[in-house]
């Protein structure tokens, strides 16, 4: 994985961007900044050169799904892969972050493992379509 990969952790828990900033650097991946509001975060992904961002779905000021579609409906941003992360696996919600192109979804509490094993990959590269 590549060490300057720069990660976008979105969540208002401080708890929970401690710990996955925790185990990006335990991943040898130190190149992360942390947003407390999506707000925060839309400023930081206006200054560019993010790889892969980590969105908590249940955000104070506007959900992490709207954000997800904003993204995705962005032509400078759309190609950075987003994990959803939240504290509600319900099969639905999964479905819906996954159809409005999350690369992945995590259920809290975090699993360092399974956040290692979402990050390879999300951030491996794709195959050239056809």
């Amino acid at each position: 994985m590549d060490p300057n990969l720069k990660i976008l952790i979105v969540d208002d828990s401080k708890p929970s961007r401690s710990l996955m900033a925790k185990v990006l650097d335990a991943m040898s991946l130190p190149n992360h900044l942390e947003a407390e509001t999506v707000m925060e975060a839309v400023g930081l992904l206006q200054a560019g050169g993010i790889g892969l961002i980590l969105l908590d779905w249940n955000m104070p000021d506007i959900s992490g799904l709207d954000l997800l579609a904003n993204l995705k409906a962005n032509p400078a941003l759309k190609q950075i892969p987003v994990i959803m992360v939240s504290a509600n696996g319900d099969l639905f919600d999964v479905k819906e972050a996954m159809s409005l192109g999350a690369a992945d979804y995590l259920v809290k509490p975090i699993n360092a493992e399974l956040l290692k094993e979402k990050i390879a990959r999300a951030t491996q590269p794709k195959p050239k379509g056809r």
